[in-house]
């Protein structure tokens, strides 16, 4: 059997869309300062992505909120609560901004993004308030 040039790159490309590389990637897009926004930005090739941080006070996550990107495209905050502290957003296909509103000391925390369905695929970064935490990591 004898494939042509065109069909070996047509396989190809089909197989690469059939079994993307999904890791998600989070990165801060600015400095940390205090009195400004930062926005957290990440970037995955899956459906759905959160965003949640850990709480120092009690040493548990909570969900901030979510953005889903095939069917019904949305991003939502889950508590009403959280509209003076976050925005949430879509900001190409399959990428995920998260903005700490006017940063202060409330909102230094660890905050992790992960696949909705899939939470060991996730990535994380510090937010204190200094350069230094500029700093992200992955937990399996």
């Amino acid at each position: 059997m004898h494939l042509s040039v065109s069909r070996i790159f047509a396989i190809a490309v089909f197989s690469k869309l059939a079994h993307p590389i999904n890791s998600v990637t989070l990165k801060a897009r600015n400095k940390f300062k205090d009195g400004l926004n930062v926005s957290l930005q990440c970037e995955s090739n899956v459906e759905e992505l959160t965003f949640v941080f850990l709480n120092y006070t009690d040493n548990a996550s909570t969900k901030i909120g979510e953005c889903k990107f095939r069917q019904l495209e949305h991003c939502i905050l889950y508590w009403n609560e959280y509209l003076a502290w976050f925005d949430i957003k879509q900001t190409n296909f399959a990428a995920t901004e998260l903005t700490l509103v006017n940063l202060t000391w409330n909102h230094y925390s660890r905050y992790t993004c992960f696949e909705t369905y899939k939470p060991f695929n996730n990535d994380t970064i510090e937010v204190n308030g200094t350069e230094s935490s500029l700093v992200s990591f992955k937990y399996a």
